[in-house]
């Protein structure tokens, strides 16, 4: 099986937490990784300095001047033609049997140089779902969404992380239920496992020791993480904070500013973005991870933070319904009011995080895995495979 996967806007060799970097560039990275494991030869493309990189056997990372090498998110729209024509005259791209595209802009790029093959999208988040979580609507986001609804028409089949991303992504792009495949995402099991050796924590404050890991942009709320902390301050309830992540687009937040605004500077710590195998120390570190996103179609920093066996306090939306087990091995928040958040959490900050959460965060840790994941998507290869050779075959 020979796999094209196309990652326009983003590449996976970039470090998850900075810039437009996140769960997307790992999900494409790991799943390239274990498809070829499993004996796919898998091709990626995206966007750069017209080069190609050999990650691991069967694994190559091709990049393609498509645009300014600086060229924002926001105005990248105007060059999927162009990626896609350059696209169209590598061998290693018209050789593949199958085409996946991560996120709107590469499904769009993909089906202009398609040719008749295949082609199965992976959204990882869609202009509808953005606008219903209060992301302020645009000509450019009307543009997106309509886009979506195209693609979600002309491709072979969807991919959702969970159950809830399903649902929601039906209604997002007006498909059935039943064009969508779930894909669920995994962890790497040789980097995040329980019990392994923990980093120091940065921060000398003591109490509570919660993190934070994501990009620094208003939609991923690190805001709330950092007001979390302010208000059990006030509280007189001990407790650190450790943000991982980087400003990234127009939707950055001055965190400094606001932890001097808020009397908390002393008790926090920034980092800047960082490897996974270091990521997972931080994780084991951690009491606590807070992901206060307005909505997530999977969360995989939740899932991180579980398999190391550290709870998740998350916001109640999207697949983290689905990932974080409210009581269980982890809080879910129905709001994204700091105060609130503050109150789901000050029993742990009084008395300590119970074991049996942390065991149960632990043992929930162990279901997920990249193999997993590439086994599933080589089976809906396949049929998409099948499905077009049948159709030529009328």
């Amino acid at each position: 099986m020979h796999v094209a996967v196309i990652s326009m806007h983003t590449s996976p060799r970039a470090t998850a937490g900075g810039g437009d970097a996140g769960g997307l560039n790992i999900f494409v990275d790991q799943t390239s990784r274990a498809l070829a494991a499993a004996g796919a030869t898998v091709d990626v493309f995206t966007r750069g300095d017209h080069s190609t990189v050999e990650v691991a056997p069967g694994y190559r990372v091709h990049t393609l001047p498509a645009g300014p090498a600086d060229a924002a998110k926001e105005d990248l729209p105007q060059y999927t033609d162009e990626f896609a024509r350059q696209l169209s005259a590598l061998p290693s791209f018209r050789g593949a049997d199958v085409i996946h595209a991560h996120y709107w802009l590469s499904a769009d790029a993909a089906l202009k140089a398609a040719h008749g093959r295949p082609v199965i999208a992976t959204f990882h988040t869609t202009a509808a779902r953005k606008r219903h979580h209060g992301h302020s609507p645009s000509p450019a986001e009307t543009f997106r969404e309509q886009t979506e609804r195209r693609i979600a028409a002309e491709t072979f089949a969807l991919t959702a992380n969970t159950a809830t991303d399903r649902d929601e992504l039906s209604l997002d792009v007006g498909v059935p239920p039943e064009k969508l495949t779930i894909v669920r995402p995994g962890i790497d099991r040789n980097v995040f496992y329980p019990g392994g050796p923990a980093a120091q924590w940065p921060v000398s404050a003591s109490g509570l020791k919660m993190l934070f890991a994501g990009r620094f942009q208003d939609y991923k709320g690190p805001d709330v993480a950092l007001d979390t902390l302010a208000e059990l301050t006030d509280a007189s309830l001990e407790s650190s904070l450790v943000m991982i992540g980087d400003q990234s687009g127009p939707g950055s937040l001055d965190l400094v500013a606001r932890a001097r605004e808020r009397g908390v500077e002393d008790k926090v710590a920034f980092i800047p973005p960082m490897m996974q195998d270091r990521l997972a120390l931080m994780y084991r570190a951690a009491d606590v991870v807070l992901v206060p996103s307005r909505h997530e179609t999977f969360g995989l920093v939740a899932a991180e933070a579980l398999a190391t066996g550290t709870p998740v306090v998350g916001h109640a939306a999207g697949g983290l319904l689905d990932l974080v087990d409210d009581g269980v091995d982890g809080l879910l928040v129905h709001s994204r009011d700091p105060r609130e958040w503050a109150q789901a959490v000050a029993p742990w900050a009084k008395g300590g995080v119970p074991h049996d959460v942390v065991a149960a965060a632990a043992d929930h840790g162990r279901h997920f895995s990249w193999e997993s994941t590439a086994s599933t998507l080589l089976e809906l290869y396949r049929q998409a495979v099948m499905s077009s050779v049948d159709a030529h075959n009328l």
